[in-house]
This record gives structure tokens, sequence and C-alpha cells, in this order.
């Protein structure tokens, strides 16, 4: 019975480190706020940030914006290392708002704690304009 007892705590502290030790990642979501202007190319990096994890997507919302024509105006969105090695492929764009889209890096994916920027990019086509927006992104 006490063997039993003993081999009863030892397993139970046993799952109890193994579930301590098991703390999961949690990826952090930062700002992001992208201004166009001009008639043509426009191209924006946000600062760099940390990739938490080990994840092989990041994660992008635009929740508002100014002067943003929806279902017209193309904002393009990628990812790039220090170097301005593209992560991502450059022709995911958005012409809606948005609420956590998963996007791909490219394979292999950036470890964590490896620093990635975030690309806007946006054409006017000749036409004078200015816009932005806002939203948040997750590495």
């Amino acid at each position: 019975m006490k063997m039993t007892k003993k081999l009863g705590a030892i397993l139970c502290a046993a799952a109890m480190a193994v579930s301590v030790g098991s703390v999961a990642a949690y990826a952090y979501s930062y700002n992001v706020a992208f201004t166009f202007s001009g008639p043509y190319d426009s191209k924006q990096k946000m600062g760099y940030c940390v990739k938490a994890d080990n994840e092989e997507y990041f994660y992008v919302s635009l929740k508002d914006s100014y002067n943003w024509t929806p279902g017209v105006d193309r904002v393009y969105i990628w990812t790039e290392d220090w170097k301005s090695k593209e992560l991502s492929d450059n022709n995911n764009y958005y012409v809606r708002y948005v609420t956590s889209d998963k996007v791909p890096y490219y394979k292999p994916a950036p470890e964590a704690q490896k620093s990635i920027c975030l690309v806007g990019w946006h054409n006017n086509n000749g036409h004078e304009k200015t816009f932005s927006v806002w939203g948040l992104w997750t590495p």
C-alpha cells in the first residue's frame, strides 16, 4: 500500500512538472498603419518586429481607414527580413477590411526571435490619391 501511494505521488509530481514546463508561447500583435500617396507606386515599411513563435503563418487585420475605397483600392502586404528578402508572397492583397487573415510564409518559415518587417504597397495608376489603412499584424 505504501509503495502504491509513493508511486502515485511520484507520477502526480511528474505530471505537474510536465504541465508547468509546457507553457505555450503567445505571439504578440503589433499595430500597423500604412499611408499611401501620389499618382503611382507608394511603398511603406513598418518597423521591424520580433517573431515570437515558429508558426508558418502571419496574421493581418485591417480594421479602419481614411479615404480608402474598399472594393477598388488594392493594398498589397508581405513580409521581409532585415536584408529586404521577401519572406512571403508579395501578391497578397486586400480590397476590404479583414479580421485575422492567415498568410503563409515561404518555406522554411522564419524561426522564433527573428526580426521581421511588414511591407505595404499600392499603385494609384496615374491618379493622385492619398489614403490610409490601420489594423494589426502578428508575425
